[in-house]
């Protein structure tokens, strides 16, 4: 058996998907509920389940896909059989902390493949609208479907004994989580240059020299910034001063098109100007 656990954020989606409303071939048939009525429409479903949701979490609910082993089918054909692992699988998971009676859930089965699998889709609040614990909810949800398998004698993902094993010695070695002793640091001391006599000054750092050095060469960065950043300003305020000029002169242009259209020029003499009114004796 085995259990795989993600967030959704949409309600509908997600049972709409379980239901199969979208394919009809996958089954969609609900078999386990709580809160919810087995036999409503799944519009009567998802309205229930909404009501119980806590609007101010982002994450609504987890959905859970149960599956089986090809190795398997043989003894899942009893649809008896499968339906005590789900039941099963539902125990295994309040031994781990995971109060299922407090938390409104919906499980239907597909059988469109060639081994019949569950989606659970249960919301991340109980009934009274608190938060579940969801710390290692995944992985607790995983274990219980692998000790299910270990129950009833099922295949169950490769690698978790293994991995058990080595947690258990883990936690015998006292080497627990972020607690491992460390060793104290030890400084080396180089052995000193032949021909050089070692520094003995309480104060670590640079020496006069050396930090009189480093000050200059600050200076003269800063320097050339300095002078870097002023001629910036003074390549850009000419860049301005010269769009100005563009800008004075084209208005300027187009003020004498305008006079010209009008017989107003400033080149014709004052009797060959057209005095234009708009008053008509």
């Amino acid at each position: 058996m085995f259990a795989n656990v993600q967030p959704t954020r949409s309600l509908k989606s997600s049972l709409y998907y379980d239901r199969a409303l979208r394919n009809p071939e996958k089954g969609g048939k609900v078999i386990m509920a709580n809160g919810v009525g087995l036999n409503m429409s799944p519009t009567a479903q998802l309205a229930m389940l909404e009501a119980y949701v806590n609007p101010k979490f982002k994450v609504k609910a987890y959905s859970v896909v149960i599956s089986h082993s090809d190795e398997d089918n043989e003894r899942l054909k009893d649809p008896k059989f499968r339906e005590l692992l789900l039941h099963e699988f539902v125990n295994e998971c309040k031994n781990r902390g995971i109060d299922l009676d407090n938390i409104p859930y919906i499980i239907p089965e597909h059988t469109n493949t060639d081994n019949d699998h569950y989606h659970m889709l249960m919301l991340i609040n109980h009934f009274d609208g608190t938060r579940i614990d969801t710390q290692y909810l995944g992985k607790r949800m995983a274990l219980a479907a692998v000790d299910v398998s270990k129950k009833y004698g099922l295949h169950y993902p490769e690698g978790w004994d293994e991995r058990e094993e080595r947690k258990k010695k883990h936690q015998a070695s006292g080497l627990s989580d972020n607690k491992r002793e460390r060793k104290p640091r030890t400084r080396i001391n180089k052995p000193a240059t032949p021909g050089i006599t070692p520094v003995t000054s309480s104060k670590v750092g640079l020496s006069e020299e050396e930090e009189r050095k480093l000050k200059d060469r600050i200076r003269r960065r800063n320097a050339i910034r300095d002078a870097q950043q002023r001629k910036e300003k003074e390549d850009e305020a000419k860049r301005q001063a010269e769009r100005n000029a563009k800008e004075a002169a084209k208005v300027q242009e187009q003020e004498a098109k305008r006079g010209e259209k009008n017989g107003q020029s400033d080149d014709k003499p004052e009797t060959e100007r057209k005095v234009k009114s708009g008053f008509h004796l």
